[in-house]
């Protein structure tokens, strides 16, 4: 993998810092289709945003949608656990 092909961008440093921008594209759009079905179906999807840059923007689009959301950071006791379905 060469940053400089144009085919991966660098993000920090170390060894594990190089990601394939093809390869996160496309599981982006993957993501994004499968919450737009979600919401058309009427569910309601989490979105959590607790990194300084992402908070205000979550936010303000989230509110738009009227879907819940988290910006702040939790005690993981907090949110119920809920057991897989197969198992009750």
């Amino acid at each position: 993998m060469e940053p400089r092909d144009g085919s991966v961008y660098f993000y920090g440093e170390g060894r594990d810092s190089y990601h394939r921008s093809a390869k996160t594209q496309a599981k982006l759009e993957e993501a994004a289709t499968a919450l737009k079905q979600i919401a058309k179906s009427g569910r309601k999807v989490l979105f959590v945003a607790t990194k300084k840059q992402a908070k205000d923007i979550v936010a303000e689009q989230v509110k738009k949608v009227n879907m819940p959301y988290v910006t702040e950071r939790w005690p993981g006791e907090c949110l119920p656990i809920f057991q897989p379905s197969g198992r009750r």
